[in-house]
């Protein structure tokens, strides 16, 4: 598949190549990318899956330019004759699209009744279920004034040496800088008599270390596919629900020592 198309996944093996125009908008407190994903046709010719898919509409944090779409995520879902979507905490309907669809109508819907929401998207962060290292129910919420980075993965041995990495450079940081950092790892489809024992303990002690639930993923479109990393700044805004752990690794890396409070230039 050319490295210019757009994939759209809808099933394991049914892909499909689409026209994605989007834009960055500002929807009342809330800034959004907006996209609109218009399937062409199946990805390679051997594919014989039935092939009748409305256009979609996908709900982005802004300035995404690079994400993965599958047809079952929460941001993304089909446009209707009355499609309504949610950004935080605002209702809007898409009253109209263009033949291109580069451009669309939308109004602030107050009260959706008993219209389904097509697609939605949390910017904010709040607390995520999981299950803590003894098997028992915890949250993960994001500490005062730092950014929070939650890596999931799982226990293919791939999965561990591109944890091992993470871990190794996030070790290798000052501490000051270290500290403007939450890192908590995610074990996504993993039991907990299935982990390694030796494994866990082997990372840094200030890492928290999670497995996933069936309450893990609201709200965090989560990806089939590890591992990964969602970013949340400092104020608790959702910069990104995925990322590839090379960014991480360079986002520990070119991290600046921040200055003493007390500091004057």
């Amino acid at each position: 598949v050319p490295v210019t198309s757009n994939i759209v996944y809808d099933g394991v093996w049914e892909r499909m190549v689409a026209n994605v125009p989007a834009a960055d908008v500002g929807l009342d407190s809330d800034s959004v990318r907006i996209a609109i994903i218009n399937v062409l046709g199946r990805a390679f010719e051997w594919q014989r899956f039935p092939l009748d898919h409305p256009d979609y509409l996908m709900l982005l944090p802004p300035g995404r330019d690079s994400m993965p779409i599958s047809l079952s995520q929460d941001n993304i879902g089909p446009v209707t004759g009355s499609t309504v979507f949610r950004v935080g905490r605002h209702h809007y309907g898409l009253r109209s699209l263009s033949e291109d669809r580069r451009e669309i109508v939308i109004e602030r819907v107050t009260d959706p009744g008993d219209r389904a929401v097509s697609a939605q998207l949390d910017l904010n962060y709040r607390r995520v279920a999981a299950l803590n290292k003894d098997g028992e129910p915890a949250y993960i919420s994001r500490e005062p004034d730092k950014e929070l980075i939650l890596f999931f993965t799982g226990l293919s041995p791939q999965n561990q040496r591109t944890l091992g990495r993470m871990d190794s450079v996030y070790q290798a940081m000052p501490e000051e800088q270290r500290a403007r950092y939450q890192l908590c790892v995610i074990f996504q489809n993993v039991h907990l008599s299935s982990l390694l024992p030796e494994y866990v303990p082997s990372l840094s002690p200030n890492i928290g270390v999670y497995f996933g639930n069936e309450k893990t993923c609201l709200r965090l479109n989560c990806r089939p596919n590890y591992p990964y990393f969602a970013h949340i700044d400092e104020r608790g805004k959702i910069r990104s629900f995925w990322n590839h752990p090379d960014k991480l690794t360079a986002l520990f890396v070119t991290s600046p020592t921040p200055h003493p409070a007390n500091s004057r230039k």
